[in-house]
C-alpha cells in the first residue's frame, strides 16, 4: 500500500490518524493507523545523517488483524520495509562483479576441495555472492511477486550450471585426481547437514534489518552450505562418479530449500506477506511444499546420521578389540587406525595397517582369532584387510 494524505485525529506521540492509501488494484481507500516513535530502528539508523538524529517515525497499521499480520512479531516500518525490497532488488540484478565473484569463488572452493584445505574452503565463501538470488527467491515466493521470484530463480538456476561447469572444468584439467576427506564428506548428507543449512539462512536473512549482523559473514555461513557441494558436483562429475555427484547435488538440494524455508518464515516476521488473495494462496502452497520436502527428507537424513553414528562406534569397538589381541598375542606389534569401509545387517569389511616387531610372524592363527573375536562382538561376517609392516630397528656402531 501507498499513503496518499493524511489527517491527525490527536496530538501525543501515539496519535491515531486516517490515512488514504492505494492498493495492490489502484483502490484508494480509507483506514485507521497508530502512529509511534521509534527510538533505535537498527535498519534505518545508518541512513540518516549523524547517526544520531532522531528515527523516523513507525506507521502501524491496525486496521488488519489477518494471520498474517499476527506472524510480523518484528513490526517493521514501511520506511525499513521499502528499504529492504530495494536492497534486494538491486542483490538480483545482473552484473559482471556478480558472475566475477561467482567464478573465482567456486575455482578457489574447487582447489581447495583438491587439496583438502579447510582455509582455502573457507577463503572461497568468504567472496561467493550466491546469497543475493537465493533471498530474492524467498523474498518473491513471501510477497508473491512474479518478478522477483522469476529474476531470483533465473540468476540461481544459472548460477549453479556455471558453478558445476567452472568446478568441473578446472577439476578436469588439474592433474590431481585425489577425494580427498573433504571432497568425500559432501558426498554423505545427514541431518547436521541439513541443521547447518537451517542455521546459517537464519542469519543470513536476519542480517538484512539487523545491521549489526554482518552481512558478508552471514553470507559467508550460508555459502558453507552451498558453495562446496556444488563445486564436488562438479568434481564428482569430472572424474566420472555419477552416483556421488548425485549424492552432492542432494545435499546442496536439500540445504538450498532449508534455506528457502526459513527465509520465507522471517520475510513473514518481518511483515512482508502478499496483497492479494490468489497471489497469497500461491504463496502459502508454495511455502507448505518446502516444508513438506524438509520434513520427508529429514527421515533418511536421520537415517544417514544414524548410520554414522553406528559406524564411528564399530571402529571404535574393533580397534580396541584389536589392539587388545595384539597386546596379548603379538607383544610389541602396534596396530594404526583400523577403518571401516562399509557394513550391513549381515557383513562388516574393515583394513587397517600392522606394525610388527622384526623376526615375529602375524601368522594365520592370531589371523583368525581377530576376525573370531569381532565376529562375536558385532554378530556380523568379518572382512579383514591388513597391510602388515615390519618395524626394523637400527643401530649405529
Amino acid at each position: 500500500m501507498r499513503a496518499k494524505s493524511t489527517k491527525n485525529t490527536g496530538e501525543d506521540k501515539n496519535e491515531k490518524k486516517e490515512v488514504t492509501v492505494e492498493n495492490a488494484e489502484g483502490e484508494k481507500e480509507q483506514i485507521t493507523v497508530e502512529k509511534k516513535e521509534v527510538s533505535e530502528s537498527p535498519l534505518l539508523k545508518d541512513q540518516i545523517k549523524g547517526g544520531d538524529t532522531a528515527q523516523p517515525d513507525q506507521i502501524v497499521v491496525t486496521k488488519d488483524t489477518s494471520f498474517f499480520d499476527k506472524l510480523a512479531w518484528l513490526k517493521l516500518s514501511i520506511e525499513e520495509k521499502a528499504l529492504i525490497t530495494e536492497n534486494i532488488l538491486l542483490d538480483i540484478k545482473n552484473s559482471a562483479l556478480y558472475w566475477s565473484q561467482l567464478v573465482i569463488s567456486i575455482i578457489i572452493a574447487t582447489f581447495g576441495l583438491l587439496q583438502n584445505s579447510v582455509a582455502v574452503i573457507i577463503g572461497a565463501m568468504l567472496i561467493a555472492p550466491l546469497l543475493n538470488p537465493i533471498k530474492g527467491l524467498a523474498f518473491g515466493i513471501t510477497t508473491g511477486q512474479h518478478n522477483y521470484f522469476w529474476k531470483a530463480a533465473r540468476m540461481l538456476i544459472l548460477s549453479v550450471i556455471v558453478a558445476i561447469f567452472t568446478a568441473s572444468f578446472f577439476s578436469y584439467i588439474v592433474p590431481l585426481k585425489i577425494e580427498t576427506t573433504e571432497i568425500l564428506a559432501r558426498t554423505a548428507p545427514n541431518l547436521l547437514d541439513l541443521l547447518i543449512a537451517i542455521a546459517s539462512g537464519t542469519i543470513a536473512i536476519l542480517s538484512l534489518y539487523f545491521k549489526k549482523l554482518s552481512e558478508n559473514l552471514s553470507g559467508v555461513a550460508m555459502a558453507a552450505a552451498i558453495l562446496p557441494p556444488l563445486a564436488v558436483v562438479g568434481i564428482e562429475l569430472s572424474l566420472g562418479n555419477m552416483l556421488l555427484a548425485g549424492s552432492s547435488f542432494f545435499l546442496f538440494a536439500t540445504n538450498l530449500f532449508a534455506i528457502l524455508a526459513v527465509g520465507v518464515v522471517i520475510f513473514l516476521f518481518y511483515g512482508f506477506f502478499p496483497s492479494q488473495k490468489d497471489t497469497k494462496q500461491r504463496s502459502i502452497r508454495i511455502t507448505a511444499v518446502l516444508f513438506l520436502f524438509l520434513i520427508s527428507i529429514s527421515f533418511p537424513l536421520y537415517s544417514s546420521l544414524t548410520k554414522i553414528g553406528e559406524k564411528i562406534s564399530l571402529e571404535k569397538q574393533a580397534n580396541t578389540i584389536v589392539g587388545r589381541l595384539l597386546d596379548m598375542k603379538l607383544v610389541g606389534a602396534n596396530i594404526n587406525k583400523l577403518q571401516l569401509n562399509s557394513f550391513d545387517d549381515n557383513v562388516a569389511d574393515f583394513t587397517g595397517s600392522i606394525k610388527v616387531p622384526e623376526g615375529i610372524s602375524f601368522d594365520r592363527r592370531i589371523q583368525d582369532e581377530i576376525s573370531k573375536n569381532l565376529s562375536l562382538t558385532f554378530n556380523r561376517k568379518i572382512l579383514l584387510e591388513f597391510d602388515v609392516t615390519p618395524i626394523v630397528k637400527i643401530e649405529s656402531q
